[in-house]
């Protein structure tokens, strides 16, 4: 497994509200049809700061489809005047409760 995670911070939380809310409408149908994304989450930090996860069952297809998806968020992000960090690797350990036996 391959994540890549994305922390973006922009100057007020209006604006990463409306960042959501275009990924909302506009992402999840690149992310269906024009990734290998198996997974994408995001989570509001606060003070106009947003954490991306996007998981991947492996690093060639995260590395198929991340040079296009990394120029459009950056494009993206940077029309809502936000700042972006990139990170990404190998999952080297997972811990994942079955809540099925709580």
């Amino acid at each position: 497994m391959y994540i890549r995670m994305v922390s973006i911070k922009f100057p007020s939380q209006q604006k990463a509200d409306a960042f959501v809310a275009m990924m909302k409408t506009s992402w999840l149908e690149k992310l269906e049809h024009e990734t290998l994304t198996v997974e994408q989450t995001v989570m509001k930090t606060g003070e106009g700061k947003i954490v991306g996860f996007g998981r991947y069952n492996s690093e060639e297809d995260f590395l198929k489809t991340s040079s296009e998806l990394k120029k459009m968020w950056d494009d993206f992000i940077k029309s809502f005047d936000g700042l972006v960090e990139w990170h990404s690797g190998e999952v080297v350990m997972q811990y994942k409760r079955d809540i099925n036996s709580l």
